[in-house]
């Protein structure tokens, strides 16, 4: 788009300055379109960051502690928005000690010594995170009030505020095997010694359900597929973070422009895998397991799976400034999406460092319906592909930097454009046939090649002509 802007610009001077008729080709990619499925943000001011996530379906914003202000939800519903999801702690609330608490909080707070299972302590959450200002309690799902006081406490709040969904972190209860709540869990099993809580947890969101059908209200769990016969009959919506693309602090000190000499975060483009066993496949191997999940313990109100991911900048050198330049992490943003829609689910990569750069028009591709049962994987040319209607998503992950694969099949339509949205570049296929060239890199910190996400679609290329 950036050379289309310059092409127009200098047809423009040519014709000021020379006055004579000049006719300029330039041509535009023209394939199907849709709004994003899934974002998620913080509570801000800026504009372009909402202006970003009014582009998407469902924006998950603000939370429990952090409520969204009215003229935010106002100005994502007017923008088509059609669910605005509210955070909450699933197994627990934190108890402020010397501030404001919701009423169900206090409720729960004096009737801790039945209402939860850490009345007197362990706090572990707060006490690993150095908060002296506030308790966690975790919540007992075996006593009918308890389950029935947070439904009513969510879903009211919910309503109240202009929100019709909620996501419950911490989704499935699979902390409470952790070794660090095991007096949680002791407790709980001395007083429930016929019943689990995995299973109370169940019952938790079946009420939930009940209750949130009544509102039109939807439910998103992280992970929920742990303990999928217990959640997943009841949610819309289940996710995972950093199953694809992750990020850390590893100690690589920059000095970055406007920031100062830093510790900034890396990519982990192997997130599942163990240090020094680097390798895609690990990630394909969830890919497999949670859609296995899915279509065992799924309702049939279940729509999707989000893939949740993360990602550093990419940290450039800026010989003038002889600083460093954050940019767009184009790598892990493609690989974050085209492997999430290997198994046809939703994905989205956010760049804590500066949320700016995780805006990517790759959200917006409409591949249509996928035209085969399951991707396809290739180990020895290396990739994994899926075809759909209007294109198709590959991950290679060979060790090849540079890397040409030939796709044949009857799934490419024969005489069609295609666009490669990676290198923004438009070529034609004859007798169903696609060479696909492929440039990746060498993580610097494992020396491993990075896996390459890439969209392709099918469509045509609109030519402009000025005169």
């Amino acid at each position: 788009m950036r050379n289309i802007k310059f092409k127009i610009f200098f047809a423009s001077i040519l014709l000021i300055f020379f006055g004579f008729p000049l006719r300029l080709y330039f041509r535009l990619p023209i394939y199907p379109h849709k709004r994003g499925e899934y974002t998620t943000t913080f509570n801000t001011n800026d504009a372009s960051i909402l202006n970003w996530a009014s582009k998407f379906d469902i924006v998950e914003i603000g939370g429990v502690g952090d409520i969204t202000p009215r003229k935010t939800i106002q100005f994502l519903k007017e923008r088509n928005v059609k669910r605005i999801f509210l955070y909450d702690w699933m197994p627990a609330v934190y108890y402020y000690i010397d501030d404001f608490n919701y009423s169900f909080v206090n409720w729960i707070y004096e009737n801790r010594y039945h209402a939860t299972l850490n009345p007197d302590g362990p706090f572990p959450h707060t006490q690993s995170e150095g908060y002296d200002f506030a308790r966690d309690y975790y919540l007992d799902f075996a006593y009918s009030d308890v389950v029935s006081k947070r439904v009513d406490f969510i879903c009211d709040l919910s309503i109240m505020n202009g929100y019709n969904g909620i996501f419950y972190d911490w989704g499935p209860g699979m902390f409470i095997f952790e070794p660090e709540y095991s007096a949680i869990k002791e407790n709980f099993n001395n007083r429930h010694p016929d019943i689990s809580y995995l299973t109370t947890v169940g019952n938790f969101y079946r009420q939930l359900r009940h209750r949130c059908d009544e509102f039109n209200i939807q439910i998103m769990s992280n992970q929920g597929y742990r303990n999928g016969k217990n959640v997943l009959p009841y949610v819309d919506y289940d996710m995972a973070e950093s199953y694809i693309v992750g990020f850390d602090y590893y100690g690589r000190i920059l000095d970055v422009d406007g920031y100062g000499e830093i510790e900034v975060p890396e990519t982990d483009f192997f997130p599942v895998s163990e240090p020094g066993n680097e390798s895609f496949s690990d990630t394909l191997f969830y890919l497999d397991e949670i859609e296995s999940l899915i279509k065992k313990f799924a309702g049939s109100r279940f729509k999707k799976f989000i893939f949740m991911d993360y990602a550093a900048p990419e940290f450039k050198f800026d010989s003038k400034k002889s600083k460093y330049i954050p940019f767009k992490p184009k790598d892990a943003i493609f690989l974050s999406f085209a492997t999430a829609k290997l198994i046809n689910q939703v994905s989205y990569l956010q760049v804590p460092f500066d949320p700016h750069l995780e805006f990517s028009n790759i959200y917006f591709v409409d591949l249509g319906k996928p035209l085969q049962n399951y991707y396809l994987k290739n180990d020895i040319e290396k990739y994994a592909i899926r075809f759909f209607q209007n294109g198709f998503t590959l991950v290679y992950y060979g060790n090849q930097l540079e890397k040409e694969i030939l796709l044949n099949s009857n799934f490419i339509p024969d005489d069609t454009y295609y666009f490669d949205l990676y290198t923004n570049r438009w070529e034609f296929s004859s007798d169903h046939v696609i060479k696909l060239k492929i440039k990746t890199k060498v993580d610097k910190r494992t020396g491993k090649t990075i896996p390459a996400g890439r969209i392709v679609m099918y469509g045509n290329i609109n030519r402009i002509i000025l005169q």
